[in-house]
């Protein structure tokens, strides 16, 4: 099945809508005029029969006419009842119910299979307790005439009321589009597709949607690779006056002593696998060895020019915004920049990739930190790098 365009989307939501107003429109009218021809129609009957009211001239218990009476006057008839309710003269109309209840100033609406009527009564005062009731009646069938002029209106307006509001859709719609034509005829030549988008229905937005989601299909996926940070060959550690050959026996000895430390704890050994004279820096066990203090990232301005570059350091910033804070740690022969974390395998190579290829726990360190400068985490300490001796901090 084709699906409908959005200008015939827009044109029935165009149409339903006036429709729709113009009905409650009509609707509305019709029952205020009802209720205005009820009110006329009650108001002329009750002035009738005042009239015919003041015509009767009463004379103690008896009454006369001042004028012949008539008892028909505009589409009204009136009749003249006694105190039992028994008919004196006046007529009434055919299948009217004679056992209707006399009632003084009130209006009644009666109905038989006959038709509807609308009566009104008026009791005068003849004397020694009795009464002469007059009544006037009329019948309600003209009043149901016009309701049913006002069905057969709607009923013929209906449908010109429907293909006058769908044109209009139409037209309006077609005139509102042109902008949309004139951009297609334009961009769609070169490769470009244009939906047209209704914000009032939604319309077009499914069908922009599913044309994306193929154009991101054909798209080709390719793995996002990172430029390399950290490049062992340029780091230059070996024009150190501190890295000799003696310095790095020592820390491999060293190294070894703290994973026999480990091994009396139950803990995983710190250093990384297969650790070689240029990927291991010095760890040690003994608490206080290490002279530390804590730094803020822009304190790195301190450290000579060449050690700048360590500010923007991925790895560095991940641990500097989780832990707030970095170390300087000083041996006696060497500055450390520690960059604060926990110790793990995987942990470990992402530390070297980037250039912290040491670690030294947190409790080997003599520095004082706040709950959310740490972790509770019993490998927490630091990944660290030789930095060149610091200006005065």
């Amino acid at each position: 099945m084709k699906p409908i365009s959005i200008k015939m989307k827009i044109t029935l939501w165009h149409t339903a809508f006036i429709f729709i107003i113009t009905m409650l429109m009509l609707t509305f009218i019709i029952s205020i005029s009802r209720k205005f021809l009820g009110a006329e129609f009650q108001s002329e009957l009750i002035e009738e029969t005042a009239d015919f009211v003041d015509d009767i001239e009463v004379y103690g218990t008896s009454y006369y006419y001042d004028d012949p009476p008539s008892f028909y006057e505009d589409g009204i008839l009136f009749s003249v009842y006694n105190n039992q309710g028994q008919l004196l003269e006046g007529s009434v109309p055919n299948g009217f119910p004679l056992n209707t209840t006399l009632n003084n100033g009130l209006f009644q609406e009666v109905s038989s299979v006959s038709g509807k009527w609308m009566t009104y009564d008026v009791a005068i005062p003849l004397g020694s307790g009795q009464y002469l009731w007059v009544r006037g009646v009329s019948s309600s069938e003209a009043l149901s005439g016009l309701n049913r002029i006002f069905l057969l209106f709607l009923f013929v307006s209906c449908p010109i009321l429907v293909i006058t509001a769908a044109l209009g859709g139409y037209f309006n719609t077609k005139r509102a589009f042109k902008p949309v034509e004139k951009i297609r005829e334009e961009f769609e030549p070169q490769g470009y597709k244009v939906f047209a988008i209704s914000g009032v229905t939604g319309a077009g937005v499914k069908e922009l949607l599913y044309y994306v989601n193929e154009q991101l299909k054909t798209l080709e996926v390719k793995p996002i690779i990172f430029e390399q940070e950290y490049f062992p060959e340029e780091d230059g550690l070996a024009e150190e006056p501190y890295i000799g050959e003696t310095e790095q026996t020592d820390t491999v000895q060293r190294m070894d002593t703290l994973q026999g430390v480990n091994a009396v704890r139950g803990e995983n050994p710190l250093p990384l696998e297969n650790p070689s004279q240029d990927d291991c820096g010095e760890q040690t066990s003994a608490k206080g060895r290490f002279q530390c203090t804590k730094i803020q990232r822009n304190d790195l301005a301190r450290l000579p020019r060449c050690e700048w570059k360590w500010a923007n350091n991925s790895f560095l910033l991940h641990g500097y915004y989780n832990y707030h804070h970095l170390a300087l740690i000083n041996d006696g022969e060497k500055f450390r920049l520690g960059v604060p974390g926990i110790y793990h395998p995987q942990e470990a190579k992402a530390a070297s990739t980037f250039g912290f290829m040491e670690f030294i726990p947190y409790e080997d360190m003599n520095m004082d930190l706040t709950d959310d400068e740490k972790s509770s985490q019993e490998q927490f300490g630091y990944w660290c790098r030789p930095v060149k001796r610091p200006v005065k901090m």
